[in-house]
């Protein structure tokens, strides 16, 4: 695992950004089955600029992200079927992240509910 160093100013003293690889794991149901194809955003701030980058999840529901500063991250996953979820997390290590996705029982367009 690679982590890259900034330094920039901050308040007149030197600060140091350090970056890293985030994994997250997508899952949902009640059998926390691998949610492919869902839409991940994740967002950060880098000085006075907030950052961000989206991808999908793989066959296997994890979704990979290189460069993200340490520090507080918000995570944002939308996927058909699935309800929405979003949280801010603190982003330390390359520890894997996963968040579970439940079932949206909103009416399709057929009156039942999406699967």
């Amino acid at each position: 695992p690679m982590a890259t160093l900034a330094q920039g100013t901050l308040g007149g003293a030197a600060a140091r950004e350090t970056s890293g690889r985030l994994r997250l794991v997508v899952t949902g149901g009640d059998e926390s089955k691998p949610v492919k194809g869902a839409d991940v955003l994740v967002k950060w701030q880098t000085g006075d600029r907030v950052l961000n980058e989206t991808t999908k999840t793989n066959s296997q529901g994890v979704a990979n992200i290189s460069s993200v500063r340490h520090g507080t991250i918000v995570i944002q996953i939308t996927a058909p079927g699935w309800k929405t979820a979003g949280r801010q997390q603190d982003f330390r290590d390359e520890s894997p992240i996963t968040i579970h996705l439940e079932q949206d029982q909103r009416p399709g367009p057929s009156g039942s509910p999406t699967p």
